[in-house]
């Protein structure tokens, strides 16, 4: 496991990542300052 997503830094990923420049991003589906959710990007 990379991570385990919980609290106010998101809950629940959501939809496929998506590869920008070697970079991965994703979104949560809630979380984050308003509990709308979030996104997030993973380095390999």
């Amino acid at each position: 496991m990379l991570h385990s997503f919980g609290g106010s830094e998101g809950s629940g990923p959501r939809a496929g990542l998506i590869d920008v420049g070697g970079t991965l991003y994703g979104t949560t589906y809630s979380g984050g300052a308003y509990n709308y959710g979030t996104i997030f990007s993973l380095k390999p």
